[in-house]
């Protein structure tokens, strides 16, 4: 099990920093096209890989960016969530808070469990002032 660079812990779960040990398991999520329903496509292996290596350059650049999601129970990689910058919400530059799990972990709380731990860490540990949710409608 890859505990480095663990974040924090929820009930069932642990968060660490993604690596690209995770390409495997990210793509799971990323090549579904439902999982992706609200994003613009899927993804392929090369560009899952870059959006890993955007999330490590965030972790330089900002303290933050999408972790790993770990069961407890399992030591698996079930998903990814944490802040990520959004670039423009109404011309300002915004944290947001996001998760994305692969499929057969929907509908368990994960990401209920997860974003709430992850609104705390934005606020508590990182003295965030504001952070934001975006919703496709």
């Amino acid at each position: 099990m890859q505990t480095i660079n663990k974040i924090f812990e929820t009930d069932r779960l642990f968060l660490r920093e993604l690596s690209l040990d995770d390409l495997e398991s990210v793509f799971q999520i990323f090549s579904d096209p439902i999982a992706m329903n609200f994003y613009p496509r899927t993804r392929n292996l090369e560009e899952t890989k870059l959006r890993i290596q955007w999330n490590l350059d965030s972790y330089e650049k900002n303290a933050f960016g999408l972790w790993a999601c770990i069961s407890k129970e399992t030591e698996k990689f079930i998903g990814q969530a944490g802040l990520i910058f959004y670039e423009d919400v109404n011309g300002q530059e915004e944290v947001e808070i996001s998760c994305s799990f692969i499929r057969k972990y929907w509908r368990q709380r994960f990401a209920t469990e997860t974003l709430r731990a992850c609104i705390d860490y934005g606020f508590h540990q990182l003295n965030l002032q504001r952070l934001i949710g975006m919703v496709h409608p």
